[in-house]
C-alpha cells in the first residue's frame, strides 16, 4: 500500500490496492472507503502513506453487524427469535427479506411508529449498508427525528452515550420530532430498548441454570434473576430486564465473523433492491 489516493474537490480517485492473505491483488474500492473519515481538509492533498499522510479514522456509522451469534447461544430458538429484531442472526441465508434494508432503517421499521409508506421513502433515501454520522444527522432533519445514540467503544469496553452537545440529540431540530434511541454495536444500528423476559443474570449462569433445571425451556430459564440458597434458581419474568444493546453485546461477543463465502450472496449495495421496487 505505497501508491496514493487522488482527492481534488470533485472526484476521488483510488489507484492503490491492498493484498490479501492467499497473496492475490484485490482492488480498494469506494465503498470500503465508505468506512473512512478525513479528519481535516488540510490533509486531502498529502500522499496516504507518507509519514505526513492522511489521517483517516472510522465515523460513527452503521452497517451489517459481521459477528454471529455465540456457539453456546446459536440453536436456543427463544434467543435468536429475540435477535430477529435486532437484524442479528446466523442464518444469512433464510433471513435474506431482513437485509433488504439498511440496519437503520430496519431498525426504524421495528418501532412501529413509521407507516409502511415512511419505511418505503427511509429505503430510498437511504439505500447504502453504511450510514455515516453525517447521514444520520441529515436523516434525522429529513424525517422529523431525533436520534439518541449509545456507541460501543471497543478501545475502552465499554458502551458510552454519544449525543453529546447542547442538542442532546442527532437529527431534527423541531420540538415535536419523533425521538428514536439507538445504539452502534460494531458499527451495527439496532434500537436501544428494554427487553422484558431476559436478565443478565441468566446470560452469565446459563449452563449452571441450565443444569440444576433440565427440564426448564430457554424461556423459563432466560427469566431466572436469582440462585436460591438450595442451589435451585428463581425465574421472574416481570424482574427479568436487560437494555437490548448488552443483549446484542452478550450474545455476540464471542466476536466469531462470518466468512467471506457467507457474507458473498450479500449484496454490496442495497440499490438494487430500491430499483427492483420502484
Amino acid at each position: 500500500m505505497n501508491e496514493t489516493i487522488d482527492v481534488n474537490r470533485d472526484t476521488l480517485k483510488v489507484n492503490w490496492s491492498d493484498t490479501n492473505s492467499d497473496g492475490n491483488s484485490i482492488p480498494v474500492t469506494l465503498s470500503m472507503l465508505s468506512y473512512l473519515r478525513i479528519s481535516h481538509k488540510k490533509d486531502l492533498y498529502k500522499p496516504f502513506g507518507s509519514t505526513n499522510g492522511v489521517h483517516i479514522y472510522a465515523d460513527n456509522g452503521g452497517a451489517f453487524l459481521k459477528y454471529k451469534i455465540n456457539k453456546k447461544f446459536e440453536n436456543s430458538e427463544f434467543l435468536c427469535n429475540k435477535l430477529l429484531r435486532y437484524q442479528v442472526t446466523n442464518k444469512l441465508k433464510d433471513n435474506m427479506n431482513m437485509f433488504k434494508m439498511n440496519c437503520l432503517v430496519y431498525a426504524l421499521s421495528q418501532t412501529g411508529i413509521f407507516s409502511e409508506t415512511e419505511i418505503q421513502s427511509m429505503m430510498c433515501r437511504c439505500f447504502d449498508k453504511y450510514i455515516s454520522h453525517k447521514q444520520l444527522e441529515d436523516f434525522g432533519r429529513k424525517f422529523g427525528i431525533k436520534f439518541v445514540v449509545n456507541k460501543w467503544k471497543e478501545s475502552k469496553n465499554q458502551w458510552m452515550n454519544i449525543t453529546n452537545g447542547k442538542k442532546k440529540f442527532i437529527g431534527s431540530y423541531d420540538e415535536d420530532a419523533t425521538v428514536v434511541k439507538l445504539a452502534i454495536y460494531h458499527k451495527h444500528y439496532i434500537l436501544d430498548e428494554q427487553i422484558q423476559g431476559i436478565s443478565l443474570f441468566a446470560i452469565k449462569n446459563y449452563d449452571a441454570i441450565k443444569k440444576a433445571h433440565p427440564d426448564k425451556d430457554d424461556e423459563w430459564i432466560f427469566s431466572c434473576v436469582e440462585k436460591r440458597k438450595n442451589g435451585s434458581f428463581k425465574s421472574n419474568k416481570a424482574k427479568a430486564t436487560i437494555m437490548s444493546h448488552k443483549f446484542v453485546e452478550m450474545m455476540t461477543n464471542d466476536n466469531k465473523e462470518f466468512s467471506f463465502e457467507e457474507q458473498y450472496m450479500m449484496s454490496s449495495s442495497l440499490w438494487d433492491v430500491i430499483k427492483s421496487q420502484i
